[in-house]
């Protein structure tokens, strides 16, 4: 993705958020990441009564989930962007 673009996806996926829009994303196309490794998908969920994002690394044998508060999780996604995965779908 280019700057702009990773910006301009990046400030739609925090407004989806803060309106409560946000449905899911995918990440897909790995560039440079651990070998095996397909996609990442994200959704809200709500662990004890929180309101928290898993994070689902999706490899050729296993999946990885990880339930994140939502800042912490958008900085991880932040990062998922930023070189290691060439598309990113935002679901609203």
């Amino acid at each position: 993705m280019s700057s702009a673009a990773l910006s301009r996806f990046r400030e739609k996926l925090r407004t989806a958020l803060a309106d409560g829009v946000f449905v899911k994303l995918t990440l897909s196309e790995p560039q440079a990441a651990e070998p095996g490794l397909r996609n990442v998908y994200a959704r809200c969920v709500e662990v004890r009564g929180e309101r928290q994002m898993s994070l689902v690394w999706r490899y050729a044998t296993r999946d990885v989930t990880k339930n994140l508060p939502i800042d912490q999780a958008v900085e991880n996604l932040d990062a998922l962007t930023n070189g290691t995965f060439s598309k990113a779908h935002l679901f609203t």
